[in-house]
């Protein structure tokens, strides 16, 4: 008896166990990237397999040896107090600019810091897997989420796993190839807040719920998985 899925995510494993046979180890994980946001160094050209660059205490790359396939997003922000030890493991992913956090007034010649992070979510981002263009660009907005609890001087913001949007075309991203996702903030935004206020930090997230092929991407078994990615994707979208 088949039993047919009911979620997206039931239906993505579905076809990647189809995709990869019953003897591949496939396991729920994340990738999550950040950058800490500076008025003069917003833009950002992550690399999720996270050569070449120091690895935050949250964040998570591609492995080496594994088929990463990311079918949600979370797009979010951390207010981090640089004044007390600790770090943005201490704060909470906020999916919007809440204007109780990220509270610094605007200026004479500044918009606030809640308005300065707009910018984030009026941006876009694109991705590539070495030179295959897998998004051209898209644009953040569907990404800005606001719960019905807000913080204020007695709350918290709201915050669930319901703040990841789901991926309509995912793909396959190899831990062999050079996966590039590229952020840019909306053009001519005003940034000089963004940074958040004496004391503070603010750091952006990109953090992508994902299934994991382990191993799947290992020189041994290469050239196997070329034949499925080029049967089954088209510039290594799931068809």
């Amino acid at each position: 008896m088949n039993v047919l899925p009911i979620t997206r995510e039931g239906g993505l494993l579905a076809k990647l166990r189809s995709m990869f046979g019953a003897d591949a180890q496939i396991q729920e994980g994340d990738v999550r990237v950040e950058k800490v946001l500076a008025s003069n160094d917003v833009a950002q050209r992550f690399n999720l397999n996270g050569d070449g660059q120091s690895r935050r205490p949250l964040e998570v790359f591609i492995g080496l040896n594994d088929l990463v396939i990311p079918y949600a997003l979370k797009v979010a922000l951390n207010k981090v107090d640089t004044t007390l030890p600790g770090n943005n493991g201490n704060s909470q992913d906020v999916t919007y600019p809440d204007p109780f956090i990220f509270n610094d007034p605007a200026t004479a010649t500044a918009v606030s810091e809640a308005s300065s992070l707009n910018a984030i979510y009026s941006g876009t981002m694109s991705l590539k897997a070495n030179t295959i263009e897998i998004l051209n660009t898209e644009q953040l907005r569907r990404f800005k989420i606001i719960p019905q609890t807000q913080a204020s001087a007695t709350t918290l913001p709201q915050t669930e796993e319901g703040m990841f949007v789901p991926i309509l075309q995912p793909a396959i991203f190899s831990g062999r190839d050079t996966n590039i996702m590229e952020f840019q903030p909306a053009s001519g935004s005003d940034l000089q807040l963004i940074g958040g206020a004496t004391g503070t930090k603010n750091v952006l997230v990109f953090h992508y719920k994902v299934l994991v092929v382990r191993n799947g991407a290992q020189p041994t078994t290469w050239t196997e998985v070329s034949q499925i990615l080029e049967k089954y994707t088209q510039n290594r979208v799931i068809l």
